[in-house]
Protein backbone atom coordinates (compact mmCIF):
# COMPACT_ATOMS: atom_id res chain seq x y z
CA UNK A 1 0.00 0.00 0.00
CA UNK A 2 2.84 2.39 -0.74
CA UNK A 3 1.65 5.95 -1.20
CA UNK A 4 -1.58 5.57 0.83
CA UNK A 5 -3.43 8.90 1.10
CA UNK A 6 -6.76 10.64 1.66
CA UNK A 7 -8.12 14.14 1.16
CA UNK A 8 -11.01 16.41 2.07
CA UNK A 9 -12.07 19.81 0.73
CA UNK A 10 -13.98 22.45 2.67
CA UNK A 11 -14.63 26.08 1.87
CA UNK A 12 -11.17 27.61 1.53
CA UNK A 13 -9.42 24.61 3.08
CA UNK A 14 -8.07 21.36 1.71
CA UNK A 15 -6.48 18.64 3.87
CA UNK A 16 -4.38 15.82 2.46
CA UNK A 17 -3.19 12.74 4.35
CA UNK A 18 -0.22 10.75 3.06
CA UNK A 19 1.45 7.68 4.57
CA UNK A 20 5.18 8.17 4.03
CA UNK A 21 8.31 6.39 5.23
CA UNK A 22 11.30 7.77 7.15
CA UNK A 23 14.48 5.88 6.14
CA UNK A 24 17.29 6.28 8.68
CA UNK A 25 20.29 4.13 7.73
CA UNK A 26 18.03 1.37 6.43
CA UNK A 27 15.55 1.48 9.35
CA UNK A 28 12.13 2.20 7.81
CA UNK A 29 9.48 3.96 9.92
CA UNK A 30 6.06 4.65 8.35
CA UNK A 31 4.26 7.80 9.55
CA UNK A 32 1.36 10.04 8.59
CA UNK A 33 1.88 13.48 7.03
CA UNK A 34 -1.07 15.88 7.04
CA UNK A 35 -0.94 18.85 4.64
CA UNK A 36 -3.56 21.54 5.16
CA UNK A 37 -4.00 24.13 2.41
CA UNK A 38 -5.95 27.14 3.66
CA UNK A 39 -6.42 29.62 0.83
CA UNK A 40 -3.04 28.72 -0.64
CA UNK A 41 -1.14 28.65 2.67
CA UNK A 42 0.16 25.14 3.40
CA UNK A 43 0.89 23.82 6.89
CA UNK A 44 2.40 20.41 7.62
CA UNK A 45 1.85 18.10 10.60
CA UNK A 46 3.69 14.77 10.96
CA UNK A 47 2.31 12.12 13.33
CA UNK A 48 2.63 8.43 14.06
CA UNK A 49 0.10 6.17 12.34
CA UNK A 50 -2.35 6.78 15.21
CA UNK A 51 -2.83 10.30 13.80
CA UNK A 52 -2.17 11.86 17.23
CA UNK A 53 1.39 11.29 18.43
CA UNK A 54 3.78 13.91 17.05
CA UNK A 55 6.50 12.37 14.86
CA UNK A 56 9.80 14.00 13.82
CA UNK A 57 11.53 12.32 10.83
CA UNK A 58 15.21 11.53 11.42
CA UNK A 59 16.21 10.28 7.96
CA UNK A 60 15.17 10.52 4.33
CA UNK A 61 11.42 10.87 3.78
CA UNK A 62 9.81 9.25 0.74
CA UNK A 63 7.24 6.74 -0.47
CA UNK A 64 7.14 3.46 1.40
CA UNK A 65 8.27 0.05 0.07
CA UNK A 66 5.31 -2.19 -0.73
CA UNK A 67 5.78 -4.38 2.34
CA UNK A 68 6.34 -1.53 4.84
CA UNK A 69 3.12 0.46 5.07
CA UNK A 70 0.41 -1.38 7.00
CA UNK A 71 -2.11 1.42 7.56
CA UNK A 72 -4.49 3.36 5.34
CA UNK A 73 -6.16 6.65 6.24
CA UNK A 74 -9.42 7.96 4.79
CA UNK A 75 -11.24 11.22 5.44
CA UNK A 76 -14.98 10.49 5.88
CA UNK A 77 -18.11 12.39 6.91
CA UNK A 78 -20.53 11.57 9.75
CA UNK A 79 -24.11 12.76 9.03
CA UNK A 80 -26.44 12.76 12.08
CA UNK A 81 -29.53 13.06 9.83
CA UNK A 82 -30.39 16.52 11.14
CA UNK A 83 -28.17 18.46 8.77
CA UNK A 84 -25.05 18.26 10.94
CA UNK A 85 -22.07 16.77 9.10
CA UNK A 86 -18.73 16.18 10.85
CA UNK A 87 -15.53 15.38 8.98
CA UNK A 88 -13.21 12.84 10.64
CA UNK A 89 -10.26 10.58 9.90
CA UNK A 90 -10.59 6.78 9.84
CA UNK A 91 -7.37 4.73 9.95
CA UNK A 92 -7.39 1.09 8.87
CA UNK A 93 -4.53 -1.07 10.23
CA UNK A 94 -3.78 -4.39 8.51
CA UNK A 95 -2.12 -7.10 10.64
CA UNK A 96 0.07 -9.84 9.21
CA UNK A 97 -2.68 -12.42 9.88
CA UNK A 98 -5.17 -10.44 7.76
CA UNK A 99 -7.00 -8.88 10.72
CA UNK A 100 -8.21 -5.32 10.06
CA UNK A 101 -8.76 -2.81 12.88
CA UNK A 102 -10.05 0.76 12.59
CA UNK A 103 -9.55 3.93 14.60
CA UNK A 104 -11.57 7.16 14.24
CA UNK A 105 -10.02 10.57 14.99
CA UNK A 106 -11.20 14.12 14.51
CA UNK A 107 -9.11 16.39 12.29
CA UNK A 108 -7.20 17.63 15.35
CA UNK A 109 -6.09 14.07 16.16
CA UNK A 110 -8.43 13.42 19.13
CA UNK A 111 -10.57 10.27 19.43
CA UNK A 112 -13.89 10.59 17.60
CA UNK A 113 -17.18 8.68 18.12
CA UNK A 114 -19.51 8.28 15.14
CA UNK A 115 -23.10 9.43 15.83
CA UNK A 116 -24.79 9.02 12.45
CA UNK A 117 -24.30 7.70 8.94
CA UNK A 118 -20.73 7.49 7.66
CA UNK A 119 -19.95 8.10 4.00
CA UNK A 120 -17.75 9.87 1.50
CA UNK A 121 -17.78 13.64 2.00
CA UNK A 122 -19.58 15.76 -0.58
CA UNK A 123 -17.44 18.11 -2.65
CA UNK A 124 -17.37 21.71 -1.43
CA UNK A 125 -17.88 24.83 -3.51
CA UNK A 126 -14.88 27.03 -4.33
CA UNK A 127 -11.32 26.13 -5.20
CA UNK A 128 -10.36 22.48 -5.02
CA UNK A 129 -6.88 21.13 -4.33
CA UNK A 130 -5.31 17.75 -4.94
CA UNK A 131 -1.84 16.58 -3.91
CA UNK A 132 0.34 13.96 -5.58
CA UNK A 133 3.78 12.63 -4.70
CA UNK A 134 5.82 12.34 -7.91
CA UNK A 135 9.39 11.47 -8.86
CA UNK A 136 11.83 13.70 -10.74
CA UNK A 137 14.33 11.40 -12.50
CA UNK A 138 17.60 12.99 -13.60
CA UNK A 139 20.42 10.72 -14.88
CA UNK A 140 18.93 7.74 -13.05
CA UNK A 141 18.60 9.57 -9.70
CA UNK A 142 14.98 9.90 -8.49
CA UNK A 143 13.92 12.78 -6.23
CA UNK A 144 10.43 12.64 -4.70
CA UNK A 145 8.46 15.88 -4.48
CA UNK A 146 4.91 17.10 -3.89
CA UNK A 147 2.72 18.53 -6.66
CA UNK A 148 -0.40 20.51 -5.74
CA UNK A 149 -3.15 20.98 -8.33
CA UNK A 150 -5.55 23.87 -7.63
CA UNK A 151 -8.79 24.23 -9.61
CA UNK A 152 -10.89 27.39 -9.26
CA UNK A 153 -14.63 27.65 -9.93
CA UNK A 154 -13.94 28.59 -13.57
CA UNK A 155 -12.04 25.35 -14.08
CA UNK A 156 -8.61 27.01 -14.34
CA UNK A 157 -5.86 24.70 -13.10
CA UNK A 158 -2.65 25.93 -11.46
CA UNK A 159 0.22 23.66 -10.46
CA UNK A 160 2.61 24.19 -7.54
CA UNK A 161 5.65 21.98 -6.91
CA UNK A 162 7.25 21.73 -3.46
CA UNK A 163 9.50 19.40 -1.53
CA UNK A 164 7.77 16.84 0.68
CA UNK A 165 7.44 19.41 3.47
CA UNK A 166 4.67 21.03 1.38
CA UNK A 167 6.25 24.49 1.73
CA UNK A 168 9.70 24.68 0.10
CA UNK A 169 9.49 25.40 -3.65
CA UNK A 170 10.85 22.65 -5.89
CA UNK A 171 11.89 22.88 -9.57
CA UNK A 172 12.12 19.52 -11.40
CA UNK A 173 15.36 19.00 -13.32
CA UNK A 174 14.60 15.74 -15.13
CA UNK A 175 11.69 13.56 -16.23
CA UNK A 176 8.65 13.72 -13.93
CA UNK A 177 6.46 10.66 -13.45
CA UNK A 178 4.77 8.36 -10.95
CA UNK A 179 7.23 6.92 -8.44
CA UNK A 180 7.68 3.20 -9.00
CA UNK A 181 10.29 0.60 -9.78
CA UNK A 182 9.55 1.21 -13.47
CA UNK A 183 10.18 4.96 -13.19
CA UNK A 184 13.86 4.63 -12.43
CA UNK A 185 15.96 2.46 -14.75
CA UNK A 186 19.27 2.07 -12.91
CA UNK A 187 22.34 0.85 -14.73
CA UNK A 188 23.66 -2.49 -13.48
CA UNK A 189 27.39 -3.23 -13.44
CA UNK A 190 28.54 -6.87 -13.72
CA UNK A 191 31.90 -8.39 -12.77
CA UNK A 192 33.41 -11.87 -12.99
CA UNK A 193 36.62 -12.99 -11.30
CA UNK A 194 38.44 -16.32 -11.30
CA UNK A 195 40.78 -17.39 -8.51
CA UNK A 196 43.12 -20.33 -8.99
CA UNK A 197 45.10 -21.48 -5.97
CA UNK A 198 45.62 -19.47 -2.80
CA UNK A 199 44.16 -15.97 -2.84
CA UNK A 200 41.18 -13.85 -1.87
CA UNK A 201 38.26 -12.31 -3.78
CA UNK A 202 36.42 -9.62 -1.78
CA UNK A 203 32.97 -8.34 -2.81
CA UNK A 204 32.08 -5.13 -0.93
CA UNK A 205 28.65 -4.67 0.63
CA UNK A 206 25.99 -3.24 -1.69
CA UNK A 207 25.98 -5.82 -4.49
CA UNK A 208 22.67 -6.85 -6.02
CA UNK A 209 23.74 -10.44 -6.52
CA UNK A 210 26.75 -12.65 -5.79
CA UNK A 211 27.32 -16.10 -7.31
CA UNK A 212 30.30 -18.40 -6.80
CA UNK A 213 30.97 -21.60 -8.72
CA UNK A 214 33.58 -23.96 -7.31
CA UNK A 215 35.46 -25.83 -10.03
CA UNK A 216 37.78 -27.70 -7.71
CA UNK A 217 39.31 -27.60 -4.24
CA UNK A 218 37.73 -26.33 -1.04
CA UNK A 219 37.63 -22.51 -0.90
CA UNK A 220 35.79 -20.72 1.91
CA UNK A 221 33.39 -17.80 2.16
CA UNK A 222 32.95 -15.37 5.07
CA UNK A 223 29.82 -13.18 4.95
CA UNK A 224 29.55 -9.90 6.81
CA UNK A 225 32.63 -10.61 8.90
CA UNK A 226 31.27 -13.95 10.10
CA UNK A 227 33.03 -17.29 10.36
CA UNK A 228 34.35 -18.84 7.15
CA UNK A 229 32.41 -21.72 5.60
CA UNK A 230 33.94 -24.30 3.25
CA UNK A 231 32.39 -24.56 -0.21
CA UNK A 232 32.51 -28.04 -1.77
CA UNK A 233 33.87 -28.66 -5.25
CA UNK A 234 31.21 -28.76 -7.97
CA UNK A 235 28.84 -26.49 -6.06
CA UNK A 236 27.33 -23.20 -7.16
CA UNK A 237 25.98 -20.75 -4.57
CA UNK A 238 24.05 -17.51 -5.06
CA UNK A 239 22.84 -14.60 -2.95
CA UNK A 240 20.51 -11.93 -4.33
CA UNK A 241 17.91 -9.27 -3.55
CA UNK A 242 14.43 -10.41 -2.55
CA UNK A 243 11.93 -8.40 -4.62
CA UNK A 244 13.40 -8.72 -8.06
CA UNK A 245 15.23 -5.45 -8.45
CA UNK A 246 13.68 -2.36 -6.88
CA UNK A 247 16.01 0.63 -7.37
CA UNK A 248 18.40 1.02 -4.44
CA UNK A 249 17.86 -2.53 -3.15
CA UNK A 250 21.14 -4.30 -2.35
CA UNK A 251 22.84 -6.92 -0.21
CA UNK A 252 24.08 -5.41 3.04
CA UNK A 253 27.03 -7.77 3.67
CA UNK A 254 30.57 -8.01 2.38
CA UNK A 255 31.58 -11.39 0.88
CA UNK A 256 35.17 -12.67 1.24
CA UNK A 257 36.06 -15.79 -0.79
CA UNK A 258 39.40 -17.37 0.10
CA UNK A 259 41.16 -19.97 -2.01
CA UNK A 260 43.74 -22.47 -0.81
CA UNK A 261 46.20 -24.64 -2.71
CA UNK A 262 44.25 -26.65 -5.30
CA UNK A 263 41.27 -24.26 -5.33
CA UNK A 264 39.69 -23.03 -8.53
CA UNK A 265 36.52 -20.91 -8.33
CA UNK A 266 34.70 -18.19 -10.25
CA UNK A 267 32.79 -15.27 -8.63
CA UNK A 268 30.16 -13.29 -10.58
CA UNK A 269 28.47 -10.15 -9.18
CA UNK A 270 25.99 -7.46 -10.20
CA UNK A 271 25.75 -3.99 -8.65
CA UNK A 272 23.70 -0.85 -9.25
CA UNK A 273 25.88 1.92 -10.70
Amino acid sequence: MAGTSGSISAAGTDAEYEILCDDNAGVITPFMRRLVDTNGVVSVVDTALDGTTVYAPTGTVGRCPLETTDSEALVLCDDDGAGNVVTFLRTYTFAADGTVTTEDLDLAGAAYTVVGTVGVCAAAAGDEHEFEVLCDVNAGVATTFLRRYSVDEAGVVTVTNTTLDGVTAYAPTGTVGICSAATVNPQIDSTIQRQVGAGTVTIPAGARSVTVTVVSGAPTVAIGGGAATTLPAGGSFSWGIDRGGDPGEALQDEFVFTGVAGSDFVVHTTREV
